[in-house]
Parts: C-alpha cells; structure tokens; sequence
C-alpha cells in the first residue's frame, strides 16, 4: 500500500448484524471482529475510515429512520469520519464518496463490508475503473444465502471473481499489519 490509502466500510449497519425481521448476515461474529480489528488500526495508523450507509426503500430494513439503517454501534463512526449515503448498490453512483476520496488524496482502498455480490462487488468493480488500487479484505465482508447458493459459496465466489482481474485479495489480519505499518 504505497498510495494514500483509505478504510472503505460498506453497510455494515444494525439490520446486517441483528434485525427482529431478517437473520444476520453469515459469520456476522467474524464479519464484526475482522471490521472492528481494520476501523481501529486504521484509526492508529491515521488512516482516514469512510463509512458508506445504505438507504433503502419504504419498508426496507435499511430505510432511512429505521432501527436497522444506523451503522452498527460497535464500529459507528467517529465525529468527523465521513459518512456517505447511497441509494444503489455501487457506493460511487449518485453519491458524493468521489468527493470525499479526492479531498483525502486516496488513491488506495482497503474494503470491508456487506453484501458480498451487491453493495461489496459493486464498489470494488466500480473503484478500480477509477483506477482506485483495491483491497478486498477476504474475510471481511458478508452476505445471506440466496436460493441456490450458501452465504459461503458467495463468499467465495466473490473472492475468486474480483480477485481475478479486480482487486488484491488479502485477510484481514494481514491488512491489520499493513495498516499499522502505514
């Protein structure tokens, strides 16, 4: 990580760890963990965290107001730690994380989020046609099962898709490291 790098934590808000209506997101412990463990050393190193809240429609566990639409406690951000809103799943489009990247000189990305194949697909994809460097921390983002795949096997679909053309794969232990020797 040579270029000015940023902490990038994509909809980790109440509803993926704990909602009455949905079940939380796969090995949400281990989400949480390895999310809290890149926030702090980000915020050790003086890593700029960029927090990305997602806005759902009417009804939606993630509408705007709603128990589950505030970022989860146990890693919410800090007084003047950026908080962009967004309404579709990549994080660039119609919102102002262009802006906010570009009054912070980042040119690098390290990503942690939820879902997987929508919100965390998405943005990696759409960051590196900026020509963002993009770090995926492998083990730290999650989603649910879908009809014919398990929360694992998406998971590491994923993985294997965006790290073949898109973006670094590494884990989040590493990534602790690296941001610490930042």
């Amino acid at each position: 990580m040579n270029r000015r790098v940023a902490l990038l934590v994509i909809d980790l808000q109440t509803a993926v760890f704990e909602d009455p209506a949905v079940p939380p997101v796969f090995d949400a412990a281990t989400l949480l963990a390895n999310a809290r463990a890149l926030v702090d050393a980000a915020r050790s190193a003086g890593v700029p965290v960029v927090y990305v809240q997602h806005c759902g429609r009417a009804g939606d566990e993630f509408e705007e107001g709603r128990p589950g639409w505030y970022i989860y406690e146990p890693i919410a951000p800090r007084a003047g730690e950026p908080v962009v809103r967004k309404h579709q799943s990549d994080a660039f489009e119609g919102t102002q994380l262009q802006e906010v990247l570009e009054s912070l000189s980042v040119r690098s990305l390290v990503i942690t989020g939820a879902q997987s194949e929508h919100c965390v697909a998405a943005t990696c994809r759409r960051a590196a046609q900026l020509s963002y460097e993009v770090i995926l921390a492998s083990d730290g983002h999650s989603t649910w099962a879908s009809k014919t795949q398990t929360a694992a096997e998406i998971i590491a679909e994923q993985n294997t898709t965006l790290g073949a053309g898109f973006v670094n794969l590494r884990t989040s232990s590493r990534l602790v490291a690296e941001l610490r020797g930042s």
